[in-house]
């Protein structure tokens, strides 16, 4: 009962922090599309431009209580904030069931799986930067996908983020987090894909939808270069939808670890025959 009680909790608070940082990344989705600053002023009704008091900007909940309007000027919010919230705080709680609990991408490192180290009270080696770095590129695909879908444009500023944590990543993390690829390969995977999209931009410039290689800079460096490159062939089909991409860049992730397989099975089977 007590490990069962310790789980639940865990994952009950990474889904209220998800829900937090989901109305965060709301004012970053609605400030960056209108080039404001997502520091100042606080939150505020776009329609009376008066602040919203505390009681009133409870993730979720208020927008449940408040039947989705103002609770000073009574206008209607559209629904995509609490959908935000909400989605933020189960992909908080539920990646880390996936990557940590169920040790999804099956690090030869956690050899009891990610559950037996929780059941004991601690966390697995490694998962914790590990899984923080995965929740930063999470909020940062949120707030791109958000402002594709508004503006069909990516903040410069997420892009660079995103490198630095890529770049981060790549040599802070042992090879073997680097899910796809290790070494100095998720370092030149950021250069070498972007710098292929953006040739194939110059000689073709609607072969890609809006977003595409700021999305590509983002990702790459957590992530590895063949997750982006899979994804991005995944996405061309619907390019003339801006926001496809980052979608399917989630896919691809979630789909990492039967991807790897069918590719390791297609590689030995290509050598076996040419052999």
């Amino acid at each position: 009962m007590p490990v069962v009680a310790w789980l639940t909790f865990l994952h009950f608070s990474l889904f209220v922090l998800g829900c937090a940082v989901g109305s965060f990344l709301n004012v970053c989705i609605y400030r960056m599309s209108t080039g404001r600053s997502i520091a100042w002023p606080g939150s505020f009704c776009a329609a009376c431009v008066r602040p919203i008091p505390g009681k009133y900007n409870i993730p979720v909940l208020s927008w449940l209580l408040l039947r989705g309007r103002c609770a000073l000027c009574g206008v209607s919010f559209s629904v995509r904030y609490c959908l935000v919230e909400l989605l933020t705080g189960v992909l908080f709680a539920g990646l880390f069931a996936l990557e940590v609990g169920e040790n999804w991408h099956r690090f030869p490192l956690w050899i009891h799986g990610g559950w037996w180290y929780l059941t004991w009270g601690v966390f697995p080696p490694w998962s914790i930067p590990f899984y923080l770095g995965h929740l930063i590129l999470l909020s940062f695909l949120i707030v791109a996908i958000g402002t594709l879908h508004d503006r069909a444009m990516v903040p410069q500023v997420l892009v660079v983020a995103g490198l630095l944590l890529g770049l981060l990543f790549a040599v802070g993390m042992p090879a073997e987090f680097v899910v796809w690829t290790g070494g100095v390969a998720p370092l030149l995977g950021m250069w070498i894909v972007p710098a292929g999209l953006r040739l194939l931009q110059t000689l073709w410039p609607r072969l890609f939808a809006p977003g595409t290689l700021e999305l590509s800079l983002m990702t790459s460096g957590v992530l590895g270069w063949p997750v982006v490159a899979i994804a991005l062939l995944l996405a061309w089909p619907l390019r003339r939808w801006p926001a496809a991409f980052g979608w399917s860049i989630g896919i691809v992730w979630l789909a990492a670890p039967w991807l790897r397989a069918l590719l390791t099975w297609t590689g030995s089977t290509l050598l076996h025959l040419g052999g």
